[in-house]
C-alpha cells in the first residue's frame, strides 16, 4: 500500500500502528480524527514523502 489516508473521520485511539508494517507506505494522512498520546518515534525513522497528523 502506497497511501493511506484516514483523514477526517471520528477515530477515536491510540495511534496506529498497523502503519509500521505496510512497508512501500509513501502517503500517510490521519489529520482530523481523535487519535490521542504521543506519536511513536518509528513514525520519522520510515520514509514517507508525506505525512499529515494535525488535528488529533
Amino acid at each position: 500500500m502506497f497511501e493511506l489516508d484516514l483523514s477526517n473521520n471520528q477515530f477515536a485511539s491510540k495511534f496506529p500502528e498497523v502503519i509500521f508494517k505496510l512497508p512501500l507506505l509513501k502517503f500517510l494522512d490521519l489529520r482530523f480524527n481523535g487519535f490521542e498520546g504521543t506519536v511513536p518515534k518509528e513514525l520519522f525513522d520510515k520514509d514517507l514523502d508525506v505525512v499529515f497528523i494535525n488535528h488529533n
